[in-house]
């Protein structure tokens, strides 16, 4: 015999948490926005940091770096060509890559196209460059 009454938990079940998947894309991406309305108030005020709560809340610029869709092989072939056979792989590791752009900008202080262009020609067009804007939150002491 069926038990319809496992199936109705289960789809019950289902149904509450496609719902809750659905709230906190939502959270998220109110989240990314108010995000970036902290990170534009702190640096219009410089105010670098703010104290709310026992929290301290500060901006924070995340650079990101990513193959150009299709350009695989060719970023291989120039990473290999500046000699850094280590960085690749099968593919290339996306953090490696994210790391090593960053050492062209130590200070975290230009925007991804001022970045793109410090990027040595052999993999400057295999490479996207995009700032996620967050804000970081820490117990203050």
């Amino acid at each position: 015999m069926i038990d319809t009454a496992l199936i109705r938990r289960f789809m019950d079940h289902r149904i509450r948490r496609f719902r809750a998947e659905d709230d906190l894309r939502a959270m998220k991406n109110e989240e990314k926005d108010m995000a970036r309305q902290i990170n534009s108030m702190l640096a219009s005020e410089s105010a670098g940091k703010v104290n709310i709560d026992g929290h301290t809340v500060y901006p924070m610029r995340v650079m990101r770096a990513s193959t150009v869709g299709g350009c695989m092989p060719m970023l291989i072939d120039g990473f290999k060509n500046l000699g850094m056979d280590s960085i690749v792989s099968q593919t290339i590791n996306a953090q490696t890559l994210t790391g090593f752009v960053n050492e062209y900008d130590p200070d975290r202080m230009m925007s991804a196209e001022e970045l793109a262009e410090k990027l040595p020609d052999e993999i400057r067009e295999f490479i996207n460059l995009y700032e996620d804007l967050m804000v970081g939150v820490r117990k203050s002491g």
